[in-house]
């Protein structure tokens, strides 16, 4: 779809194979191209001198398969836009730093201050509303955990753990913890000790994005 899209004009089957070879898609000579264009009604259809998208079509590659994150830019005035629904000076002040990190490129600090930002916010929820439904959870997974009452006690919590809880409640949906916990957390880590990993302009911008869409934008 994507090599349809490029094109924006009917392709064979063999231009198809021909295009993705030289791309480095080597594997596409052993795939059966014909059956998976016929399987995408709607979105690929075939006309007199081959294989082209639907307007649908071409809809679903740019949203979906090629979709952007927000610019740093747009991630930074996303963010700053944002600041005034954040009511703890804390959490208010780890995003102020994530804001002032994403304008001048620093990208592994920008990642890490947003990440504490958003688990700030987190814990403020928890304190506000949920509080004691938390502990209950937490000395049913750990009958040794004390019970907590601010954030210094939440922060006693291993964050991986503390988003497991927070799913369990039905805080956060399974997909959101899931994509929290093994790809964000994952990333904040890497960036937070010292290592060869280089971290581009387009993974911050996605982490920021998720993290705005699903936490700062929620809580």
């Amino acid at each position: 779809m994507i090599i349809l899209a490029s094109t924006g004009s009917p392709l064979q089957i063999a231009d198809i194979k021909s295009i993705a070879s030289d791309a480095g898609l080597r594997e596409i000579e052993k795939w059966n191209v014909a059956d998976a264009l016929g399987k995408a009604k709607g979105l690929i259809t075939k006309v007199k001198n081959g294989w082209i998208l639907t307007s649908k079509g071409s809809a679903y590659v740019n949203q979906e398969l090629l979709h952007h994150p927000l610019s740093t830019k747009q991630a930074a005035k996303s963010l700053r836009h944002l600041l005034s629904n954040i009511k703890s000076l804390e959490s208010k002040k780890f995003v102020e730093e994530a804001i002032q990190c994403l304008e001048v490129d620093a990208y592994k600090a920008a990642v890490v201050f947003s990440w504490i930002g958003a688990i700030s916010v987190l814990y403020d929820h928890v304190i506000a509303f949920r509080l004691t439904d938390f502990n209950n959870e937490a000395k049913n997974r750990d009958a040794k955990w004390k019970t907590a009452s601010t954030r210094d006690d939440l922060a006693r919590m291993k964050e991986s753990d503390f988003l497991d809880i927070l799913a369990t409640l039905s805080i956060l949906g399974k997909n959101v913890k899931e994509h929290l916990k093994n790809t964000c957390l994952n990333l904040r880590n890497s960036c937070g000790h010292p290592s060869s990993l280089i971290v581009g302009k387009h993974n911050v911008e996605a982490h920021i994005e998720f993290l705005i869409q699903n936490v700062f934008a929620v809580y």
